[in-house]
């Protein structure tokens, strides 16, 4: 249901943006395209929950926390540490959400997303954003 909720609450924030501007996509092109998508993901997840209802699991502070502590870490971090050490802190707090296989494969990942980050929202993307942090460069 969340999933459904969030591709309806995006549909409804868009509908004001052009869809269409004079033969190339508007503004709304690609967020309605992602709601259709999520809307289609959503339809699909609650079709297989009707059809084999799973018992849910047991609740536990420790996987919200982390989430929650390591996207904060983030945001504080973003800016003054740069994109790879931000990255990384938020990419470590975030795997305490659930037991990993070991230091290595944590560390491993770590360095992945980071290195993912910076190649897509630096190299790729272009954006104006710091990969290392300002004491650094």
């Amino acid at each position: 249901m969340l999933v459904l909720a969030i591709g309806v609450v995006t549909l409804l924030l868009v509908a004001r943006l052009p869809a269409d501007a004079g033969g190339t996509a508007g503004a709304a092109y690609l967020p309605r395209l992602i709601a259709y998508g999520v809307l289609a993901t959503g339809a699909i997840i609650g079709a297989q929950g009707l059809r084999a209802p799973v018992k849910m699991a047991a609740w536990s502070w420790r996987p919200l926390s982390a989430l929650i502590l390591g996207v904060l870490t983030f945001g504080l971090l973003i800016e003054h540490a740069g994109l790879v050490l931000a990255g990384g802190c938020c990419a470590f707090i975030g795997s305490l959400a659930a037991p990993f296989p070991g230091w290595k494969q944590r560390c491993a990942t770590i360095i992945i997303i980071c290195a993912l980050a910076a190649l897509i929202f630096k190299y790729l993307l272009g954006l104006n954003i710091s990969v290392w942090p300002t004491w650094i460069s």
